[in-house]
This record gives C-alpha cells, sequence and structure tokens, in this order.
C-alpha cells in the first residue's frame, strides 16, 4: 500500500527529471516492439493462410518499417 503520509521530495517537486523521462521512453519502445511482434504475426499468418500473396505482405511490412528487419543476410550468416 503507498504511504502518502510522506512528504514529497525535493526532486518530485522539481518535476520528473531525465531519468524518469529515459524510463517513460523505454517502456514506449517496449510496447512498440510488442506491437511490431503482432504486426509481424498478423502478416506471418496471413500469408501462410493464402489471405495475402508475398506482394502485400512486402507492401504491409514496408509500410510499417518492418523491411528493416528482413534484410540481405551477410556470407558469414
Amino acid at each position: 500500500m503507498l504511504d502518502t503520509t510522506k512528504a514529497p521530495s525535493s526532486q518530485a517537486e522539481s518535476g520528473p527529471s531525465f531519468h524518469d523521462y529515459l524510463l517513460a521512453e523505454m517502456r514506449c519502445a517496449s510496447l512498440r516492439a510488442r506491437i511490431l511482434q503482432h504486426e509481424i504475426d498478423a502478416i506471418g499468418l496471413a500469408l501462410k493462410g493464402g489471405a495475402i500473396s508475398a506482394d502485400p505482405a512486402l507492401a504491409l511490412m514496408h509500410d510499417i518499417d518492418l523491411l528493416r528487419l528482413i534484410g540481405e543476410r551477410s556470407n558469414d550468416e
């Protein structure tokens, strides 16, 4: 349970710090990554199920900037 009897610290009174801002940005990035994962899964299911062909799948991936994750592999890999 939250203890509301303590006075707020001077940092809380002056507003959020860069540390707090960075943590909030990281939470947002985590949520964006989850959304991208669901987008990949949905496009994959549609492609596998025959609802879309390869060209529309590529177009969908391009629209949400997923093609950067599906690039050419180097000879080392």
